[in-house]
């Protein structure tokens, strides 16, 4: 009886034991896992606009906030307004967290009005947090060349620059054709605001869409020239550096006008945000997600930023989340009308 019992309470120490391992020996899995790994973050746009720009900026920081240092690299890929770079992170991506997404700012909003092709559930995503908002957006041209002022743009054809079908360069001025009655004749296909900007300047489309904070840096001499005509600004308020554009809004003949122009506009507050495919496992999810955090808060990543003038605005994973979950809970019935208006 005494060898029987002995046995027993060997028995249990020995399940106590591995019951208490258990979690610092996944942890340690989950830790030495990246170790001799590369990242590789799909960027939904071309090199040379700004989503390529953060998606670099990410991807030389946050490989030194996670356990084992891996490399991490950006791959390039556009195509369908950021549609199919949102495929692949959902569909086609290994799910064990070495493959994370750039995906575009309209990313939820595209899933929201029903556009197709769609093949991910913006839900799902493991969002690790946003670098920055997605800024104002503006409409400007060239002085002599094309619209002078935003009511030119009612006055005769005016053809516009635009990208895929989830691009603020397609859904804003199909928005204000469609919507407001503009004579816009809107060319599509561009990969992102440096081909769009060079469209413009060749003289292949009248207008064209670019962020402010990207104009303002890429054609400083022309805005200090006085060269560029800026007709209007994609905000519900004026941008404390744009006291002479219109925004949006101000410009909306109706209250239903105005309900749609803020449905439009809620891809700008999901922004330049990153995350994991849906499958990744919740341990890898939560490390990325640390990692986001820290390297969000670095000096370093913050100097580089500065030096390159790209603005920070970070938010983590569950505010990111929670903004994703608002674009599907705004108002069904303006919903359903810029599905009307975008010919979804």
């Amino acid at each position: 009886m005494t060898n029987r019992f002995s046995g027993i309470v060997a028995i249990s120490a020995l399940v106590c034991a591995a019951s208490l391992l258990a979690p610092a020996a996944n942890a340690q899995s989950a830790d030495g896992f990246y170790k001799g790994k590369n990242i590789r973050i799909i960027c939904a746009l071309g090199a040379g606009g700004p989503y390529d720009a953060y998606a670099r900026l990410v991807a030389r920081h946050i490989g030194k906030h996670l356990p084992g240092a891996p490399s991490v690299v950006v791959e390039n890929m556009p195509g369908a307004g950021g549609i199919l770079a949102a495929n692949h992170v959902y569909k086609v991506a290994a799910q064990d967290g070495t493959v994370l997404g750039a995906l575009h700012q309209g990313t939820t909003l595209a899933q929201a009005i029903s556009t197709p092709n769609i093949e991910y559930d913006a839900r799902k995503f493991n969002w690790l947090g946003r670098i920055t908002s997605g800024g104002t957006d503006v409409h400007y041209s060239y002085v002599g060349k094309g619209p002078a002022t935003f009511d030119d743009l009612f006055k005769r054809e005016v053809v516009v620059a635009g990208g895929g079908p989830t691009s603020m360069s397609v859904i804003l001025p199909s928005a204000v054709a469609n919507l407001m009655g503009a004579k816009l004749k809107i060319l599509p296909g561009y990969k992102g605001s440096a081909e769009t900007d060079l469209a413009l300047e060749r003289g292949e489309v009248d207008m064209s869409l670019q962020n402010w904070e990207e104009l303002r840096v890429n054609r400083a001499d022309a805005l200090r020239g006085k060269k560029l005509n800026l007709l209007v600004q994609y905000q519900l308020k004026r941008h404390a550096e744009l006291p002479d554009v219109p925004a949006i809004v101000e410009l909306a003949k109706s209250s239903e006008e105005r309900q749609i122009w803020t449905v439009m506009l809620q891809p700008a507050t999901v922004g330049h945000s990153f995350t994991a495919g849906p499958g990744v496992p919740a341990e890898r999810v939560a490390l990325l997600r640390k990692a986001f955090d820290s390297m969000a808060a670095d000096t370093a990543l913050k100097a580089e930023a500065q030096k390159a003038k790209l603005e920070l605005a970070p938010l983590p994973a569950r505010e990111v989340a929670q903004l994703v979950e608002n674009i599907f809970n705004l108002d069904a019935a303006a919903i359903s009308r810029a599905k009307e208006i975008l010919g979804r």
